[in-house]
Parts: C-alpha cells; sequence; structure tokens
C-alpha cells in the first residue's frame, strides 16, 4: 500500500511528515506520565528513539504515517498522529493514532486532526479500514473514536492492555 501525504492543514492545526529532529517532542510528549496513564509499558527515554524510528522507517515504505501535529502560528509541536498499516489477523487496516501534550487537552485537536486523516485515507486507500485501538479504561480517547463514527467491534489484549477495538466506518 503506497499513498503519498505531504502535509495536511486543518482550520487550527498542520500535520506533516514526523522527521528525526522531532526527536525533544516525541520524548516530551511521550514520557510525560500523564500521556501514559493507560499504557501498560510507559514510553522510557530509551525506547522513545527507537520508536520515532520506525515512524520514519514507516514513511519511507508506505509514503504516510504518523505525522507531528502542529499550531501554525507558533510551529509548537502539540502532538504526534495519524495513520499506519496494521495487520489484525489476515486484514490490514490503517491504525488510528493520537497523543497530544497534556498542555492541549480539551481544545479538540485530536478529533480535529483524526478527521484531516480519515479523509486523506477515504481518498488515498479507499475501502482500507481505520481502526482505533485503545485501553478499555481510556474514557477520553474512546469518546474520541465515538465522536469521530468509529463503532466497536471486539474487545481483547492488545500490547498487553485488556483494549476496546474500533472500525470506521
Amino acid at each position: 500500500m503506497v499513498a503519498i501525504l505531504s502535509e495536511l492543514r486543518t482550520d487550527r492545526l498542520i500535520l506533516r511528515p514526523v522527521r528525526a529532529d522531532d526527536l525533544p517532542a516525541a520524548l516530551e510528549i511521550h514520557t510525560d506520565p500523564r500521556t501514559n496513564l493507560h499504557n501498560p509499558t510507559p514510553h522510557t527515554d530509551q525506547d522513545v528513539p527507537e520508536t520515532l524510528e520506525g515512524w520514519l522507517e514507516h514513511w519511507s515504505a508506505h509514503g504516510f504515517g504518523y505525522c507531528a501535529v502542529q499550531l501554525p502560528a507558533s510551529g509548537e509541536i502539540i502532538g504526534f498522529g495519524g495513520l499506519r498499516t496494521l495487520h489484525l489477523g489476515d486484514e490490514v487496516a490503517l491504525n488510528l493514532y493520537y497523543r497530544f501534550r497534556p498542555s492541549a487537552w480539551g481544545y479538540g485537536y485530536a478529533p480535529e486532526m483524526a478527521r484531516a486523516v480519515i479523509e486523506w485515507a477515504q481518498r488515498a486507500v479507499p475501502g482500507t479500514p481505520i481502526v482505533i485501538i485503545t485501553s478499555v479504561g481510556n474514557g477520553p480517547a474512546i469518546r474520541v473514536a465515538e465522536k469521530l463514527g468509529f463503532r466497536k467491534f471486539r474487545e481483547g489484549d492488545y500490547g498487553g492492555a485488556f483494549s476496546a477495538f474500533f472500525r470506521f466506518p
């Protein structure tokens, strides 16, 4: 699956491909204990560089992936989110991911970012299912999934957490 995403803009956000120099922002966001409340294996200073490298490899292989989410006026990275390929059994799907700085919570940035990448995916890779997988206890992520029109299709273990699996449409 090769589809090219260069940059997306919404009314309030810029979504651009991640770069190696995004590491400081990735470390800040992904190692903040508040962003790991529902993560059974919280990110550490040691694994975030490897995570970012995996994101960069996905971009290289597929032409899309998780994005740095920036505020246009300041250029500040307030989060990361986007789509990556995911194998669920025999099916290839797109995993929708979002993680934002706690200071960006409550402004509707996650659904705004998600709508932009969902619209892109419907044009670029039509017919490919989009999924969100989150801990069953992660109420904010579940509310975002439901707000976007995702429907829960199963529950089960994912990455060491009892998780809810959502599908769009």
